[in-house]
């Protein structure tokens, strides 16, 4: 109860619903697409009666789903809801969330879009429990070329040769797609190393390697000696080059994708066809700053935008190439935010204790960027934020 008094004797009805989450490289390797979770299913569910002391237990089977390839690693998700009723007739409800699967530990490797060949590649590396929770682990990292394809294969027509929302899980990843690189198979070593995650379950990686397709593959073992992997495909580009020495049929990256007046945007398209045309447009609140076809004997090209004060808010650059009945489109957003116009904002808050009933005094300071003086309008609320419990307070 509110008081703080254990209510016995209420009726507690619960239910339990498992899903199954695949890791990122599962999807990558087999359809290219993105994870999410999937089939949910009620595995348990029951009635109950709190004690004297308020509380209540309940039991299950964490059965896994015998569906899903355990060498997939997948998580699975248990969600547990509980309704209670007592004598009056009031309902509370809650529920809490239990992650397990095979191994206790989860690794994850990340890298900027933006892989040059002039500078190291920095891979980020990030280990924590199914839980979420930062853990320290050690393993090793291995990078292999990809072998590419003699000739370029245009992607299917259909975003899915699968249905994601079908009833099966996602099928073990077979033959290579030609239209996939993530299914290619994996040529020469070019790198190897060690790695330590720290406290906060993370650390960083280097290596110099020159322009390619290449996969990254992270080795680790959890507390029970359980084996953890994940991998991560990369691509490495020369900026200045003439022509993509990759065997794709279109590519596009930018060095940033935030950027302040004073400076440039930089992007780079490119096709692994022998022959290859990009229409390219740079648009600005519906105005067009640039628009052009490239050359079809450069199947790489530098895309260049100088940023000034009248574009903050932001602009998109759209590419199309359309070629062998494939359209290949992209548009981009590139934010040049109005930091210029940020504010700060700080409470602060006193009360004499030397007067008898004073009031409290709360200041609010208002600083713009580089102290500079500021007009603003403000507007502040003060609630009783304990009704949170009947409905939220939510602008």
């Amino acid at each position: 109860a509110y008081t703080g008094a254990p209510i016995g004797g209420a009726k507690v009805q619960w239910r339990v619903v498992r899903e199954v989450q695949f890791p990122v490289w599962w999807f990558r390797r087999s359809l290219g697409l993105p994870p999410f979770d999937r089939r949910s299913q009620e595995i348990a569910h029951g009635v109950s009666t709190t004690g004297a002391d308020g509380t209540f237990t309940i039991r299950f089977d964490a059965k896994p789903d015998p569906e899903a390839p355990r060498e997939s690693e997948p998580i699975f998700r248990f969600s547990i809801n509980a309704d209670v009723t007592d004598s009056t007739g009031e309902t509370r409800s809650s529920s809490r969330v239990v992650m397990l699967g095979y191994a206790a530990l989860v690794a994850s490797l990340t890298a900027d879009d933006w892989l040059s060949a002039d500078e190291p590649v920095e891979l980020r590396v990030q280990t924590k429990t199914i839980d979420g929770e930062p853990s320290a682990a050690k393993g090793q990292v291995t990078i292999f070329a990809v072998e590419q394809p003699d000739e370029i294969a245009r992607p299917a027509l259909g975003p899915f040769q699968w249905d994601p929302f079908g009833p099966d899980v996602p099928p073990e990843p077979k033959d290579p797609n030609p239209s996939n690189p993530d299914t290619w198979p994996l040529g020469d070593l070019v790198h190897e190393t060690d790695f330590e995650t720290d406290a906060s379950g993370t650390t960083t990686i280097s290596a110099k390697l020159p322009v390619g397709l290449y996969r990254v593959r992270l080795a680790s073992v959890d507390a029970f000696e359980k084996k953890v992997t994940t991998e991560l495909p990369i691509t490495v580009i020369d900026p200045d080059a003439n022509n993509l020495a990759i065997k794709i049929p279109e590519f596009f990256a930018s060095e940033k994708e935030t950027l302040e007046p004073g400076e440039r945007y930089l992007g780079v398209w490119g096709s692994g066809y022998e022959s290859a045309r990009v229409f390219v447009e740079v648009e600005h609140r519906g105005k067009v700053l640039q628009r052009y076809w490239t050359n079809p004997n450069v199947t790489q090209t530098r895309i260049v935008q100088a940023i000034n004060e009248r574009m903050r808010g932001g602009f998109h650059v759209h590419t199309t190439m359309v070629r062998e009945n494939r359209a290949y489109t992209r548009s981009q957003h590139v934010k040049v935010p109005w930091s210029n116009k940020e504010l700060n904002l700080k409470w602060e808050r006193f009360v004499s204790k030397l007067e008898p009933g004073a009031k409290e005094v709360w200041t609010a300071i208002v600083s713009a960027p580089d102290n500079e003086r500021a007009v603003v309008e403000m507007v502040a609320t003060l609630y009783d934020a304990s009704l949170d419990a009947f409905r939220s307070h939510d602008w």
